[in-house]
């Protein structure tokens, strides 16, 4: 198995005063904690990371929309970061059985 690195070009408009533009060219490098850490069963913490990754989350919302798409998968190409962040946060648009799940996750 190999892989491979794909750049990523990022375009941002150089006449927006306040957009913004320094912020994409500072490094990460603060922003990466390191430490140790400890690991207390580690088939179960893959486990718990394999039901999260294979859960149906589209049972999540209050109100369901007869229209509504299908909720798309955690690891989908279509997801974005933003929306992976919303789908772990209790919400008002969530039913109570999902808001208790995540509020168990911790």
């Amino acid at each position: 198995m190999h892989t491979v690195a794909g750049g990523i070009f990022l375009h941002k408009p150089c006449t927006v005063s306040g957009g913004g533009k320094s912020e994409i060219s500072k490094s990460l490098e603060n922003a990466i904690q390191y430490s140790t850490f400890h690991i207390k069963d580690i088939d179960e913490d893959f486990k718990m990371a394999d039901d999260l990754i294979k859960r149906d989350y589209s049972m999540r919302w209050r109100n369901i929309r007869p229209d509504a798409n299908p909720s798309r998968p955690l690891l989908s190409k279509k997801r974005t970061l933003r929306s992976a962040v919303k789908l772990f946060t209790p919400s008002e648009e969530y039913n109570d059985d999902y808001n208790t799940f995540l509020r168990s996750c911790k």
